[in-house]
């Protein structure tokens, strides 16, 4: 058995569209760690640093809510990408490349 720890993404989600947003930010984000591995939510909670309403983001147009999605992941591994998808809207997906 590996000892694991856990990393935080925040994520400030903003609804620019003229219609209300739903989605899950759990289901959504993803991280790939520099082996090539990707890993899906944990569902720790992180202080001070809340996982939207468990992992729900429901915005009117023009709102804005930030919060946390956790990851376990194996000690000595690195986060090399954090992913957010889109399901509300199809093959629009947000990289963001860590510094190694």
């Amino acid at each position: 058995m590996s000892l694991t720890g856990c990393v935080g993404v925040k994520l400030l989600i903003r609804n620019d569209a003229a219609a209300s947003f739903e989605n899950n930010a759990n289901n959504e984000t993803t991280i790939v760690l520099a082996s090539g591995k990707t890993g899906e939510a944990g569902y720790n909670p992180i202080a001070g640093c809340g996982n939207f309403d468990n992992g729900q983001v429901k915005l009117a147009a023009g709102a804005s809510a930030t919060g946390c999605v956790t990851f376990q992941v194996a000690n000595g591994q690195q986060v090399a990408e954090v992913r957010y998808g889109n399901s509300v809207y199809p093959g629009v997906t947000a990289q963001w490349q860590l510094p190694g």
